[in-house]
């Protein structure tokens, strides 16, 4: 098994405690009515003592209902069904008003909705990309009440020795990485990552891209087989990077340093371009290849894949390569 997933080192080089929003974050708070309680003023008394049903429902009712059906581990009413529910035109997406809740949630509260969302098997943020100056912010805080528990393992989600895996975008490839992420982590499917299938998950992202979210594997005794596409028999933390890798030159340096394996996903056009963004990951034990190749034929296919694996066969950490 893996060490704990996040050491100290990367926790001293990739922290930061500026909270100034950046004008995107400004604006939604704004929007939302939430300025005043940024940054982490929400308080979970405060969702506690909410007893509302509006009607019509407004955009300044939305975080306080959303926060209260988390709390309550609803299994309806979740992000995107309330926001498609306003009563209001909506061109948020929900991940950026999910990320912009979290901004206005103390710390202790941010432990219990964090919590929430595992049991609810939703995704968690644990890297946020968005302040003024430019650099990531990590949070592990809001794991410490989380349990990873199997048949043979029971450990709080910061200690859980278990490999990393992350997932990432390089162009704009038809396959939706979410939903690939969604069919690895679960026997019957879970929409555990919004993905564009999703109620408003068209929405343009303001403030979430570059975002990483997590979620953690977690084999049972019902599990039939070990998964085909990585052969996932133990605990495995899976990180999702959201918006065009090539765009996330800081995140990408994270995930290299953090990762056990990178998957990529890209459109078999990519293995024609020069400055490849595949290998400034150094760092990286390996790289399994997803790649999109359903506009291309068969024959073509080959030899684009032959051609490129030869020009790299220097690149020891690509260890897979899927079409």
């Amino acid at each position: 098994m893996a060490d704990a997933w996040l050491p100290e080192r990367t926790l001293r080089q990739h922290s930061l405690t500026d909270k100034m929003p950046c004008m995107e974050v400004d604006e939604l708070l704004n929007r939302f009515g939430l300025k005043e309680f940024f940054p982490e003023k929400i308080t979970l008394g405060d969702i506690i003592s909410i007893d509302i049903h509006p009607k019509p429902l407004g955009l300044k009712n939305i975080p306080w209902l959303m926060l209260r059906d988390i709390i309550n581990t609803a299994e309806t009413n979740t992000i995107d069904e309330l926001l498609f529910d306003s009563d209001e035109h909506l061109d948020v997406n929900p991940l950026d008003f999910l990320l912009l809740i979290l901004l206005c949630c103390s710390s202790s509260l941010k432990q219990v909705v964090a919590y929430k969302l595992f049991l609810c098997k939703l995704s968690i943020p644990l890297v946020y990309p968005f302040l003024d100056n430019g650099k990531l912010i990590v949070r592990v805080w809001p794991l410490q009440q989380i349990i990873i528990e199997n048949k043979i393992l029971q450990k709080v989600s910061v200690e859980c020795p278990c490999q990393v895996i992350s997932f990432v975008r390089l162009g704009r490839p038809t396959i939706s990485k979410s939903k690939l992420i969604n069919e690895l982590l679960h026997e019957q499917y879970h929409d555990t990552f919004f993905n564009r299938d999703c109620p408003l998950g068209t929405n343009k992202r303001l403030i979430s891209e570059g975002l990483i979210e997590t979620m953690w594997y977690i084999p049972t005794t019902n599990t039939s087989k070990p998964d085909d596409l990585l052969e996932l028999k133990d605990v495995t933390m899976f990180l999702n990077l959201r918006g065009d890798g090539e765009d996330q030159v800081q995140q990408l340096d994270f995930l290299s340093h953090l990762s056990s394996v990178i998957v990529v996903v890209i459109d078999i056009s990519y293995l024609n371009k020069e400055n490849d963004t595949l290998f400034k990951l150094p760092n990286c034990k390996g790289i399994v290849l997803v790649i999109d190749a359903s506009q291309t034929d068969r024959k073509t296919t080959r030899l684009l894949l032959q051609t490129y694996l030869k020009q790299n066969s220097e690149n020891k950490h690509f260890f897979g390569v899927l079409s």
